[in-house]
């Protein structure tokens, strides 16, 4: 959704929905992406530099808030806002407009908070086979991989373990959303990956992620939660994610959740690693689903990042933008 929508729609909410008047322009613009007054009790106003996003994740916090500090008079115009990034956002004192209305602006000498509104939901991209199960899957490859785009169907195809119709819907609906410009007719060229990557973070967690879900776990050994290093994970068949392959990845965060991924089956996995099933345990296992080799005992960086973004964890998100600057910067 483009920005002049969310900002039209967000107008139409506030006004409706409450005393309170919106102005806003994007040619007065210098800085961000508009200039947004808001008006009340007829004479009374504040004026704003605001960044309009689609969507705002945890992975955006960090950003966000070095754009508070450096722009005077910042507001985060979103489409919707998750609680926990409410939250986040009013604990760091900066000021957002939601397009359902919700509102939370705040300086030395005024505070205005209105958070009464349904949130709005966005329109499913259920038409884009860039974002199916499979197309995540295969999305995920050209992530780790960027050259792959230009392999030969078949190719991407063996790569991915996919179909040849799943490459070519998947790559047409990535020309369509405009991640991949077309150079000549046999060459094509990424545009906007750290979106799509957003992207993918965001669909992964909603969409592909619930469906590799094997289930959760505790140690026969409780000791093991302190010594998880010594267990021998079968090389080629299961990895570290999340929290403890962080640590591996950076040694800088102590796990407090234990994520495996693996080709192995439930019972290899009872065997193997000391497991016991338990719906409240702190081991949580997903099928692997990747189709390349990963010789070292952590999953894939881009995979450790996501799952770490998604906890919404102040000290995981520390380690995922650790892990980012230091296995994934240079792709995005």
């Amino acid at each position: 959704m483009k920005e002049k929508e969310i900002l039209k729609l967000t107008k139409e909410n506030l006004e409706r929905n409450s005393h309170f008047k919106i102005e806003w322009s994007v040619k007065q613009q210098k800085y961000l992406d508009a200039l947004i007054k808001i008006i009340w009790d007829n004479d009374k106003s504040l004026s704003f530099h605001a960044e309009v996003k689609e969507k705002v994740g945890p992975q955006h916090l960090e950003q966000i808030k070095q754009i508070s500090k450096e722009i005077e008079n910042f507001l985060l115009v979103s489409w919707s806002l998750s609680p926990n990034i409410k939250k986040k956002l009013q604990q760091e004192s900066i000021s957002y407009l939601e397009a359902n209305g919700n509102l939370f602006l705040k300086n030395s000498n005024t505070f205005l908070f209105i958070d009464i509104n349904k949130p709005l939901t966005l329109k499913s991209e259920k038409g884009n086979r860039a974002f199916t199960r499979t197309g995540l899957k295969v999305l995920f490859h050209f992530l780790v991989f960027p050259e792959w785009i230009n392999q030969s169907y078949r190719e991407i195809a063996e790569n991915t373990n996919t179909s040849l119709g799943n490459v070519s819907n998947i790559l047409n609906s990535l020309e369509d959303s405009g991640f991949l410009l077309r150079k000549n007719k046999d060459e094509l060229i990424w545009n906007k990956r750290k979106q799509l990557l957003n992207k993918w973070i965001d669909y992964y967690e909603e969409r592909l992620k619930p469906s590799l879900a094997i289930g959760s776990f505790r140690f026969k050994n409780e000791d093991l939660l302190n010594s998880w290093k010594t267990i021998e994970l079968k090389s080629g068949q299961s990895w570290w994610g999340s929290e403890p392959a962080a640590e591996l990845l950076t040694n800088y965060l102590h796990p407090g959740e234990w994520t495996i991924y693996t080709k192995e089956t439930q019972q290899d996995l009872l065997k193997n690693y000391h497991l016991i099933p338990d719906p409240k345990g702190k081991v949580h296992v997903y099928r692997a689903f990747w189709n390349f080799e990963v010789s070292e005992p952590a999953a894939p960086p881009l995979l450790v990042y996501t799952d770490l973004v998604n906890t919404e964890n102040s000290r995981c998100l520390e380690t995922a933008d650790l892990i980012f600057k230091g296995h994934l910067d240079a792709d995005f």
